[in-house]
């Protein structure tokens, strides 16, 4: 379909649909949140006939008449199959940007409501679309077989998953609260700060046996205690790490997919995330089942399954050996986080194969864009 400026007089209206926004950019537009208003589904695109007149008000900023006409029956064609879609800093707009030749870039501009803007067409150079791209107010446009529209990552990473204690959220100060009672319930030898602080992060009756020698029978009836006192009130024992929540926000934007793989009981996973405000940020949330048999490579397969890519375009971001180690089971990349409670410095990651190191939260969105 194609835009001919001549329509309004052949059909005598003042207005003409020159199609819709696609479900999938509907989709991905509201969540990131950028905008003032939900887009709805099937939101078709209104051409008033006023606008040709500012359209036209603007055409000297294309290089030829030429160009201009040539962009213009193209602008159904922009908002159907764009190359980069962009929010407009203003939360009031979406622009639908397409190569148009090897010096120029057209922006087609629409509104929450499905109306052509102000500014409706325009010509984009190469560095202020960077611009848009480097400050995620704008992302690359990809079609799969099936001509079914998705964001695009420099890296080809569609999907990352994050461990849950020491990644996302730090929980020490409820579990070990709950280990102490658990400790003290069954009359075991007081531990160490050091020694308490490893049982963040792996399966509580693992380590049980690892720690103490206890029986399997034995190391889970005690866990099965911890599992009953934790979700008490320690488990919302559990603050955010710096700017974890911008972080996951910033993500989503560039359009991957987020899931969780914890050791922590599935649950209890959802309840902790629900309660500080991070739930909201992911597709997928998976941990432990009641008997605690699964592996972290276990969990973290099913994430992967449930986000839908494959093993190589999916990050595991974890902060210990077992994150890694879950990673490279699964047959995902890896990320290694030493702000957490396993990993304390970039040679404890290194020692694991990896795509990047974070200090910070912040720091996993340059890795994986």
């Amino acid at each position: 379909m194609s835009f001919d400026r001549n329509i309004f007089v052949n059909i005598g209206k003042s207005r003409v649909n020159i199609g819709y926004i696609r479900d999938e950019f509907v989709d991905f537009i509201n969540s990131t949140e950028l905008l003032d208003v939900e887009l709805k589904k099937n939101l078709h695109v209104l051409f008033y006939e006023n606008r040709l007149a500012h359209i036209d008000a603007h055409k000297d900023d294309f290089i030829s008449d030429n160009e201009y006409n040539k962009c213009l029956e193209m602008i159904p064609e922009i908002i159907n199959h764009p190359d980069y879609l962009s929010i407009h800093p203003n939360r009031k707009s979406i622009s639908f940007i397409k190569d148009f030749d090897s010096h120029t870039n057209v922006a087609v501009r629409v509104n929450s409501k499905g109306q052509l803007s102000l500014r409706t067409m325009y010509p984009l150079v190469d560095a202020m679309l960077t611009h848009y791209l480097e400050k995620n107010f704008a992302w690359k446009i990809g079609y799969d077989e099936e001509d079914k529209a998705y964001i695009m990552c420099d890296k080809n990473i569609k999907a990352a998953i994050f461990d849950l204690d020491g990644t996302l959220l730090d929980t020490s100060v409820g579990v070990l609260s709950s280990v102490r009672k658990m400790i003290e319930h069954f009359g075991l030898h007081n531990l160490t700060e050091e020694e308490l602080q490893t049982f963040i992060g792996p399966p509580i009756n693992k380590h049980l046996e690892k720690i103490y020698g206890l029986s399997e029978d034995k190391a889970m009836e005690a866990m099965n205690y911890f599992r009953e006192e934790y979700p008490k009130g320690d488990i919302f024992k559990a603050e955010h790490y710096d700017k974890m929540s911008e972080m996951l926000a910033t993500l989503k934007r560039m359009g991957i997919k987020l899931g969780v793989s914890t050791y922590k009981r599935e649950d209890m996973a959802k309840t902790l995330l629900e309660e500080k405000g991070l739930a909201k940020h992911f597709d997928v949330i998976h941990g432990s089942n009641a008997a605690s048999n699964l592996t972290k490579a276990d969990i973290v397969d099913m994430t992967i399954r449930d986000l839908g890519f494959s093993p190589e375009e999916t990050v595991m971001i974890g902060d210990s050996d077992n994150d890694a180690i879950g990673a490279a089971g699964a047959g995902a990349l890896f990320i290694g986080v030493t702000y957490g409670f396993g990993f304390k410095n970039a040679a404890d990651v290194a020692s694991f194969e990896n795509i990047g190191i974070a200090a910070i939260p912040m720091d996993i969105v340059d890795i994986i864009g």
